[in-house]
């Protein structure tokens, strides 16, 4: 785009176009989204939700406690993990979005959560947890 504008420009200097139509044109200023932050209630209340064992819906609220725990990890990244990422009680991995290499330690909560999925036998390319189903196969 940059390219087009710097030959509509360089037309208008040499006199082969009377006007530029990108110069009566107004950006859109790009605004930053603003960031809401769970309480410690509201993720206290997340984690003590009554769920059916074994539902879709319960695999779901551990996804979304996980990504939470481990510092907002993107779904798609979640969603990708497996036994190869945890590393003596760390959770070591590229983001998928940027490339970024991370390197934490897990505490208790997150660590809970992937043992509470975790079968046996497992292979270290075994997903840390099951995958989620579509929003039309959800089961309570």
């Amino acid at each position: 785009m940059q390219r087009f504008k710097r030959f509509l420009t360089y037309a208008k200097k040499r006199g082969l176009i009377a006007h530029v139509p990108y110069d009566d044109y107004n950006a859109l200023k790009k605004s930053k989204a603003r960031k809401v932050k769970l309480t410690i209630k509201q993720s206290e209340s997340l984690e003590t939700l009554n769920l059916k064992k074994g539902s879709d819906l319960e695999l779901v609220r551990d996804s979304f406690l996980f990504a939470f725990y481990c510092g907002g990890l993107r779904i798609g990244d979640v969603c990708k993990l497996n036994w190869n990422n945890i590393k003596d009680g760390r959770l070591v991995y590229a983001m998928a979005k940027t490339g970024n290499f991370k390197d934490f330690p897990l505490h208790s909560k997150p660590l809970a959560i992937i043992e509470k999925y975790k079968r046996e036998p497992h292979s270290k390319e075994t997903p840390l947890l099951p995958i989620i189903p579509t929003q039309n196969t959800l089961s309570e």
